[in-house]
């Protein structure tokens, strides 16, 4: 996957305030902050080395799209909060998780084929 985002293969990869939240808390919620510390030190020269901008999308509107998407959708807090930010920016996704293909985003799993929602 990288190094098709390198090659552009993949292009205007970016990574949300909201992605960014989810992954701190399941990590923190798995070990301990020295180990969440390196992950995120290692994240931050993934982006850097291969252009993945990170973006600061969170806003009123967002949490208000994220509680429709949540209740028409019956989805989990974080699903419909991912949704939300992907729709404000691109409506699309790197994840190998099927329920943003019910969404109606594109998703790129992550060996890089892609859905269309």
């Amino acid at each position: 996957m990288l190094e098709k985002i390198k090659a552009e293969e993949i292009k205007n990869v970016a990574v949300s305030d909201i992605a960014i939240l989810e992954t701190y808390i399941v990590l923190r919620n798995r070990g301990n902050a020295d180990e969440v510390k390196l992950i995120f030190q290692n994240l931050n020269k993934i982006c850097k080395n291969y252009g993945i901008k990170e973006i600061k999308i969170l806003d009123k509107n967002l949490i208000l799209r994220q509680i429709l998407i949540e209740k028409k959708h019956k989805t989990t807090f974080f699903d419909s909060l991912i949704t939300a930010s992907a729709e404000s920016y691109d409506h699309s996704i790197i994840s190998d998780d099927d329920v943003y293909d019910k969404l109606k985003l594109t998703r790129i799993d992550l060996s890089g084929g892609k859905y269309d929602g």
